[in-house]
């Protein structure tokens, strides 16, 4: 019910600080990995974030396709799930 004007405004807000946590991420990555592979660590952090980035709209299509829009939520749902298990599950610096 917005008007045209306002969606721009409004995907201007959100783009702009959907763009800045690349770079905290990225220097969190960089703190964290050994001096001498910071930059095969960064670089593959980045190639499995984008991954998912291409992954998830295909899974969703998928899931939505083959049984309707609440699988493709249940899904996504299930994948940022076991993501998070393995963040969690995973070695300590």
């Amino acid at each position: 019910s917005l008007s045209f004007p306002a969606l721009v405004v409004l995907a201007v807000l959100f783009g702009a600080t959907a763009s800045g946590w690349n770079g905290i991420y990225i220097a969190e990555i960089a703190r964290l990995a050994p001096p001498d592979r910071i930059a095969e660590t960064t670089g593959a952090a980045l190639a499995l974030s984008y991954g998912g980035l291409l992954a998830g709209p295909l899974l969703y299509a998928v899931a939505a396709a083959l049984a309707g829009l609440s699988a493709g939520f249940a899904v996504l749902a299930l994948a940022a799930a076991a993501a998070t298990v393995l963040v969690v599950k995973g070695e300590r610096p």
